[in-house]
């Protein structure tokens, strides 16, 4: 979900009246940064607190493992009752995202099996072992069965509310502390929201909207269709989200904790840009965040958070953990190559669109480090405000490399705070 595709970022947006008025009664996060722009590094980083050169799970091949716990098994830990309910084919058990939810919904059937679970883990963990270039021969062809196969990718976001409609049911009597994880895939591509939405947005042929297999159309696709079969998803993800919140307090659960947030957004044309896997421009990489606490007063917070931090941040408003930190000079993030979604470009394309990705944010500027899989490297440095880019100057690439150089040297969020030199070095450049 794009943060200035809801009302309660944008004044413009009259579609998200739901989502609106749970931000009325919430505390509005106007600055919030993922740490990918894509699912599973992202959805990693919440459900660990770490970054993605820290957890490792950037690629299809990644199986997700931690010395910590999840923040499934935070809650768990405490008693709480953790349930997930999820279409979507990274966040699930066989990648390791659902360590410590006790029941996982992911529409799964004969695949949601647990030898099929343990087949798929043994085998990614040995296809990841493996050097790229002997992986690749294998891995391709297996994608491209998939895609002869025509597996369904249907968002199943009806299924999804649902099903977690029937597990608030389930424990609206008994009042014991539960923790419920809903992943809706709306308003992801493909973009196929019941007839009625794109009927109100005025899409007219649907069929000439691209899917998640045609990334890259530069020069040949019409941006309005796009733009208006994004807002009708966008639409009906809104009315989805006001199905759950109805749904809270008819079963006498107006007490919960509702947390609203995006692991990322999309690129809808901006700069040649369709989705969100070869990118890290700010409509991929803001996101929008909601946290409606029954104890704390509704407001706007503008400080600069990172998406991570909810793994500290939600058992904080549980009670079940002490962190205060929340809010950073700036955020940091980025992902490596791909290599999942490479089949989907064209050779002629590959160099200016296959990235490694490294940056961090301040308040008004956006550093990012690009890396061709030549090895060549290129930076960029951009006000947000105006959209200027400057030259990045030695020092900012100095911070840049130190993240891409993460894994060897421990470089991490913490490192950089207490690192009194770099702070000095910020603060001559004039950050806080």
């Amino acid at each position: 979900m794009r943060r200035d595709h809801l009302g309660a970022y944008n004044e413009a947006v009259d579609f998200t009246e739901h989502i609106d008025r749970i931000a009325e009664e919430s505390i509005v996060y106007e600055d919030a940064v993922a740490q990918a722009p894509w699912t599973l590094p992202s959805h990693a980083s919440v459900f660990t607190g770490t970054y993605p050169w820290e957890h490792g799970a950037t690629n299809q091949n990644a199986h997700l493992e931690t010395d910590g716990p999840t923040l499934a098994e935070k809650f768990e830990r405490e008693g709480y009752t953790t349930a997930a309910v999820t279409p979507n084919i990274w966040v699930t058990p066989h990648k390791g995202m659902t360590d410590g939810f006790g029941t996982v919904e992911n529409f799964l059937g004969l695949g949601g099996l647990t030898p099929f679970e343990k087949l798929y883990r043994s085998a990614s963990k040995f296809l990841e072992r493996m050097d790229e270039r002997i992986r690749r021969p294998i891995v391709e062809p297996l994608n491209r069965m998939f895609d002869a196969a025509d597996i369904d990718t249907a968002c199943r976001s009806a299924e999804t509310i649902d099903a977690a409609i029937d597990f608030l049911g389930a424990h609206a009597g008994d009042r014991d502390p539960f923790f419920l994880f809903v992943n809706l895939m709306e308003p992801h591509e493909p973009y196929d929201p019941p007839q009625e939405y794109l009927d109100r947005h005025g899409v007219r042929d649907l069929s000439a909207v691209p899917d998640d297999n045609e990334a890259f159309f530069v020069g040949e696709t019409d941006y309005s269709e796009l733009r208006a079969a994004y807002r009708a998803s966008a639409d009906y993800t809104d009315d989805l989200i006001g199905r759950l919140d109805r749904a809270l307090s008819t079963h006498g659960l107006d007490e919960t904790v509702l947390v609203v947030a995006g692991d990322h957004g999309q690129a809808l044309g901006e700069g040649d840009f369709f989705g969100h896997q070869f990118t890290v421009r700010e409509e991929v990489v803001s996101v929008p965040l909601l946290v409606r606490h029954p104890d704390e007063s509704p407001r706007r917070d503008d400080r600069l958070v990172e998406l991570r931090e909810l793994y500290r941040l939600l058992p904080r408003v549980a009670g079940i953990d002490s962190y205060e930190g929340l809010g950073t000079d700036t955020a940091l993030g980025g992902y490596e190559f791909p290599e999942v979604f490479k089949r989907y470009i064209d050779e002629d394309r590959m160099d200016h669109y296959y990235r490694k990705y490294r940056y961090y944010r301040t308040g008004d500027e956006k550093f990012v480090k690009s890396e061709r899989e030549d090895g060549t490297v290129s930076y960029t440095r951009t006000d947000l405000e105006t959209g200027t880019e400057r030259r990045v100057e030695g020092e900012h690439r100095r911070l840049l490399d130190e993240l891409d150089d993460a894994e060897e040297s421990q470089t991490s969020r913490s490192t950089i705070e207490e690192n009194e030199a770099i702070e000095r070095r910020l603060e001559e450049l004039g950050y806080r």
